[in-house]
């Protein structure tokens, strides 16, 4: 069987378990770059674990796409053969470490304050969006998709639509937020920021 044709069929089945396009774009990366690194060129269904050893190998010490990049493996192997077009998956007993946790790098109280200072010297709607995205929590793309009818000001929550991952959730609406938001108002347009050069 043809790579592409394995690949293709392998994309329909991941879809069809509920995969989001994100997740199948992530894992199509390495499924290519594994079978471009085979020497000599091999078909998907004839790579051996050894083939995949070499390849993680020259990732280094990069934890966080060995991670990715086995789950991908896995994902087709096994799909592979469970469909009868391999007999054994070649990443089974493959089990990169896990990466460490590092600190998460937040920013000071301060950085914050002269952060919406700075937006607010360009754009007051600048400034008020950064304070949105501080108080709720939120990626730019993710403040971005919000509408009006997202925010449910009794309840005092939004609803994240357009979020990492494609996983819709509702986030918990402050005080800052809530005086954010409502001063967003006379931009409103289909969504809370209409647009944001």
């Amino acid at each position: 069987m043809r790579d592409s044709e394995l690949i293709q069929l392998w994309e329909g089945w991941m879809l069809a378990q509920g995969r989001s396009e994100t997740t199948i774009d992530k894992y199509r990366y390495p499924i290519t770059k594994l079978a471009q690194s085979t020497r000599p060129p091999k078909d998907l269904v004839d790579v051996t674990e050894q083939d995949v050893v070499v390849f993680l190998l020259k990732l280094g010490k990069r934890a966080h796409s060995k991670q990715l990049y086995v789950r991908a493996f896995n994902s087709l192997f096994n799909y592979a053969v469970g469909h009868g077009h391999m007999d054994l998956n070649p990443v089974e007993h493959i089990h990169p470490k896990a990466p460490l946790e590092r600190d998460p790098d937040a920013f000071s109280p301060e950085e914050v304050v002269a952060l919406i200072e700075a937006g607010n010297r360009r754009d007051p709607k600048r400034g008020l969006a950064i304070t949105a995205c501080f108080a709720l929590g939120l990626r730019r793309s993710e403040l971005c998709g919000i509408t009006p009818d997202d925010i449910d000001w009794a309840g005092r929550r939004v609803h994240i639509r357009i979020s990492k991952g494609d996983k819709p959730r509702w986030v918990e609406m402050n005080a800052l937020a809530e005086q954010a938001l409502d001063a967003l108002r006379p931009w409103w347009n289909g969504t809370v920021l209409s647009s944001m050069d």
